[in-house]
């Protein structure tokens, strides 16, 4: 039977050495066999299961109940209708999921025709009768969006529950997927384990106590200064709320009345949070490479004093 290295395992199914190195460390390759090496050895079988632990990945499911999927699979036929039902579920929420994704392709394919009119027409004054059945469905409440609660108003020191979740369930599309916790083996281990955590860490609750920020603030050696790094719930990202944000935290960190300075690193190609970090009164004091997801990247280095208001 055909053997597979972890290279190879990375080449066929488009995941990362990184990734499935640290899918190790958590036990999720736990069925696969180690050779006298001990190396893992992946089969073809193997790949089969990771496959499906990469689809589940990809459906939202946290790594922690893909683990317990994992477990039930060495209990054999006995925990075959256990198994099911995990899947029936999840089949819901993706089912739910493209729901709301076919939804909004509606909303784009209706756009996307009206500008066609309006090009070959040469007048924006077009699908009158669409637009206005548009309107009516939205003033009785069929093109309601999902709820998302964005008043930030509690903020309290870190729980072990959300602390998983921000975690493990905390995905970013594109190129933010570079603050997944779970790409950084470092900052996931330090979030989810209370002794590395300490008091540093803080959630930030909306009005209906649902986490919507977190935000650890580090003591320096130099005098009145604090370094603040911080995250957003991925559903309220690119929407503006990172101001206010940042107004709760600064708030936050006066109230203390022992810092006289607030420092930050922002990777060079995260432009959108520069460009509000600037905004919120932070310069720029330098550059520099500094090791994150099992690589070196460049920050940029930024402060912010506090003067008495």
């Amino acid at each position: 039977m055909k053997k597979f290295q972890i290279k190879d395992v990375s080449k066929l199914l488009g995941i990362s050495t990184y990734t499935l190195r640290y899918y190790e460390k958590i036990g999720l390759l736990n069925f696969v066999k180690r050779n006298s090496n001990g190396d893992r050895e992946f089969e073809s079988r193997d790949l089969i299961t990771i496959n499906t632990v990469i689809c589940l990945k990809q459906t939202g499911m946290p790594l922690k109940d893909i683990k317990n999927y994992l477990q039930l699979i060495a209990g054999g036929l006995a925990t075959a209708e256990e198994r099911k039902e995990m899947f029936l579920k999840q089949k819901q929420k993706v089912i739910s999921e493209i729901a709301d994704l076919q939804k909004a392709l509606q909303v784009i394919d209706r756009k996307v025709s009206y500008y066609d009119e309006a090009v070959n027409s040469q007048s924006l004054d077009v699908c009158q009768e669409e637009r206005q059945e548009w309107l009516q469905n939205i003033l009785a409440g069929k093109e309601k969006a999902k709820k998302i609660s964005t008043t930030l108003q509690t903020i309290e020191q870190l729980t072990q529950a959300n602390a998983e979740v921000i975690a493990q369930d905390w995905h970013y599309d594109g190129e933010y997927d570079f603050y997944d916790m779970e790409n950084d083996l470092e900052d996931y281990d330090e979030i989810v384990t209370p002794e590395l955590r300490g008091d540093r860490y803080f959630q930030v609750l909306d009005d209906q106590g649902q986490l919507t920020a977190f935000f650890c603030l580090e003591p320096t050696t130099e005098p009145g200064r604090i370094e603040l790094g911080l995250g957003m719930a991925p559903e309220l990202t690119g929407q503006g709320r990172g101001s206010q944000l940042l107004q709760v935290i600064d708030g936050y960190v006066r109230q203390q009345g022992q810092y006289s300075k607030i420092t930050l690193a922002v990777a060079s190609f995260n432009q959108r949070a520069f460009k509000v970090y600037q905004k919120a009164g932070f310069v720029v004091t330098g550059r520099k490479q500094m090791p994150s997801n099992g690589g070196s990247y460049e920050f940029i280095l930024m402060a912010k004093e506090l003067m008495q208001r």
